[in-house]
């Protein structure tokens, strides 16, 4: 009986020690939803829970985002995202959120690991819109989780105070160098603060020693 040559061939080189057997490649599996909880502090505290999901297009990517906006713990409301190409290939994903909230804007771009988004670090920026004044929060970082009840039970994103001041000083040869920037809840850093009056910084220090004479000293932030 004759023997088809590909087996034949294989049957020949599997006796030598020199066949290795191929494995046809797996194809990707879909992007498994992940989802946080997002905590919202303007006039009075509201919470978020979002799904953040692939609508399954080609190429998409997490482009899309679930939101339980009234508490009831389905995630009723689909928002369109935009994928961010920033720092993004096969193994990274880019997504930015916008969540209009009354007459608050904000925006929540997230970037983090698209093989395994529960793990690892995922990166937060953030800005709001309200009433003409703009704020823009860089180099935070949140938790995602692979289910509802985890991001509940985890750590929110927090948009909005507590803030806090974190300070670091240092020298540069024979100057005293002092760093300051306002921090939120997420570790993210205020980067700019403006006003429809004033395109320009609106954030300003002084340094003042206090129960020490002396001029206080004005600085710039950032």
């Amino acid at each position: 009986m004759s023997m088809p040559l590909p087996l034949l061939i294989q049957q020949v080189l599997a006796s030598a020690g020199l066949f290795v057997a191929f494995e046809e490649p797996v194809a990707n599996e879909p992007l498994k939803p992940v989802y946080v909880q997002i905590e919202v502090m303007l006039d009075e505290l509201r919470v978020v829970p979002c799904r953040i999901e692939t609508s399954g297009a080609e190429g998409a990517g997490y482009d899309q985002a679930a939101l339980d906006l009234d508490g009831d713990g389905k995630f009723e409301t689909i928002v369109a995202g935009e994928k961010d190409t920033y720092d993004t290939g096969n193994d990274r994903f880019g997504f930015n959120l916008p969540l209009v909230l009354g007459d608050a804007e904000f925006n929540v771009e997230l970037r983090g690991s698209q093989a395994d988004p529960t793990s690892g670090r995922t990166y937060l920026y953030w800005t709001l819109n309200r009433g003409g004044t703009y704020l823009f929060f860089i180099n935070g970082q949140v938790e995602m989780h692979g289910a509802a009840e985890a991001a509940a039970a985890g750590k929110a994103l927090r948009l909005g105070p507590p803030f806090h001041f974190e300070t670091r000083s240092t020298t540069r040869g024979p100057d005293a160098l002092v760093n300051v920037g306002l921090k939120d809840a997420n570790g993210s850093t205020l980067r700019i603060a403006r006003t429809a009056e004033n395109t320009e910084s609106q954030i300003h220090l002084t340094f003042a020693a206090e129960g020490r004479r002396g001029t206080p000293i004005a600085a710039e932030y950032g």
